[in-house]
């Protein structure tokens, strides 16, 4: 039985900046009626309590795990409760008033029976899913509440069979998901049905449900060198923002509507690797294909008179659906020359090219697609030195993002990426007392060595407004970041460490 808590007050980022200077803004009470902006101060930047507007959130969560030994295998029973409690402060005068406040309660449970391993045979059968429920205990409303019911059923088998390993699944899914009418009076508080009151939330009913599978197979060819395919079939239900939702979204900076019609997501996945492991040098090589029908994502809507469509203050989006074709690869290759087995100079390529059918320059590619990355990492595992530090290592590394120029660039949803490199260093041990226990282990690490400006095209901050003091608009990502790290063991059986 497993019991957790946590609490966090996390910042929102806007992005408003001094139209003179292009420096930082924040929200300032001039009185209890007044409210202004100022220049943030160095101190602003350096100060851990968030200022408006922050969440925080409260999440609980208490799991049940268990293992029935049977005479041909067992069964293994999980449920477990989540609360979580989401809570956003947006207003400067009313700092201790929250507006968005989500409610949510979720019970997942997971039964599933193993057949022990006989005959390079395995085989396991089973049932999960979970019933969740949100309510909206604010004052500002951004998705409906709702009660949603998940249930599957699914079987996995494996077979060995010398050199070659097959093993496949199928699985069947059921969601059925309802929302409430939500009615606000002109002071934008919940009221009955009348003619004067604003339909906020448009009460739905949607049932989704699919049949799933994959079926996949590794053949080792030599000792040294192996191949993997598989083939799958996938299907997503559409969630509750992108079918309910109406309001400003204060951590996407953006207004966002749902479209309840949407249907689920399904993707039919073809993927294959070739791989080499030899004593020197560790080489894959790994290629997918992925079509999916009824791909959700969010494109910025125009007004009719041309221009962005603003909505409380904020260009507006819409959940759309499309045709969509995901297909690419990575490539990684590991060198680790022995007598040298200590020393790893580890190389990935990745690309990810997200193309829509059918479609016009401006709307053929999907948004939010990762630029192409290599990475590199030159590491040294040191074992032990002199007995008294274990597990030490030291590793440099370097990422590199091409340009991301595929972009969907229809209505201004998105602008092209340019290049960056990034270069982090890190170093780690653990410290040991004479009878061989750790004391403690520390690692230390800085990120972003050079102190590059750079801005990540998966960054929804990139959209922030411009800066009019250079030209370029939106916040850029994390410069220098230096942690440190101490890890203290207490061993009940030695005493404290």
């Amino acid at each position: 039985l497993h019991f957790s808590s946590y609490s966090m007050n996390p910042g929102i980022v806007e992005g408003d900046r001094d139209s003179v200077t292009g420096k930082f803004l924040k929200m300032v009470a001039l009185n209890d009626s007044t409210e202004d902006t100022q220049i943030a101060s160095s101190n602003d930047f350096k100060n851990y309590t968030p200022v408006t507007p922050f969440q925080q959130i409260r999440h609980y969560k208490a799991v049940l795990n268990n293992n029935f030994i049977l005479k041909k295998g067992n069964i293994k029973a999980t449920i477990g409760f989540q609360q979580n409690q989401r809570q956003e402060y947006g207003d400067i005068l009313q700092p201790a008033q929250y507006g968005l406040y989500f409610l949510m309660n979720t019970i997942n449970y997971d039964l599933r029976y193993n057949l022990s391993h006989q005959n390079n045979f395995d085989f396991s059968i089973g049932i999960n899913g979970m019933q969740q429920q949100s309510k909206n205990k604010g004052i500002e409303f951004l998705v409906p509440e709702y009660q949603l019911f998940d249930i599957g059923v699914f079987t996995i088998l494996k077979k060995s069979f010398d050199k070659l390993d097959i093993s496949g699944g199928i699985r069947y899914d059921n969601r059925n998901q309802r929302s409430e009418d939500l009615f606000l009076n002109s002071d934008g508080l919940p009221t009955d049905p009348n003619d004067s009151s604003y339909h906020q939330f448009t009460a739905f009913h949607s049932t989704f449900s699919a049949v799933t599978g994959s079926i996949g197979a590794t053949y080792q060819f030599t000792d040294n060198i192996y191949v993997k395919a598989n083939a799958a079939r996938g299907y997503r239900a559409p969630n509750i923002a992108e079918l309910g939702s109406n309001g400003l979204h204060d951590g996407t900076i953006r207004y966002e509507i749902g479209d309840p019609h949407l249907k689920a997501e399904n993707s039919f996945q073809v993927d294959a690797a070739l791989g080499v492991n030899t004593e020197h040098l560790t080489v894959e090589l790994d290629l997918f294909n992925n079509s999916i029908s009824n791909f959700i994502f969010l494109r910025k809507l125009n007004s009719a008179f041309g221009g962005d469509s603003i909505r409380d203050g904020y260009s507006a989006y819409k959940f759309v659906p499309g045709k969509a074709n995901l297909s690419g690869g990575e490539i990684s290759i590991d060198l680790h020359p022995h007598p040298m087995d200590w020393l790893h100079f580890e190389n990935s390529f990745s690309y990810v090219q997200a193309l829509q059918k059918n479609e016009p320059d401006s709307t053929r590619y999907l948004p939010f697609i990762p630029a192409p990355k290599i990475q590199s990492e030159l590491r040294a595992d040191i074992k032990e030195i002199k007995k008294l530090f274990s597990k030490t290592y030291f590793k440099l590394e370097m990422e590199n993002y091409l340009a991301q120029n595929k972009f969907y660039a229809a209505f201004g949803t998105e602008t092209k990426t340019p290049a960056y490199t990034l270069i982090n260093i890190g170093a780690g041990t653990s410290v040991k007392n004479k009878k061989g226990f750790t004391c403690f282990s520390i690692y230390i690490s800085v990120n972003n060595l050079m102190d590059v400006a750079y801005q990540s095209h998966l960054s929804r901050l990139k959209y922030t407004p411009l800066n009019y003091a250079n030209g370029r608009s939106g916040v850029f990502g994390m410069g220098r970041n230096m942690s440190l790290k101490l890890v203290v063991p207490i061993n009940f059986r030695n005493g404290l460490i």
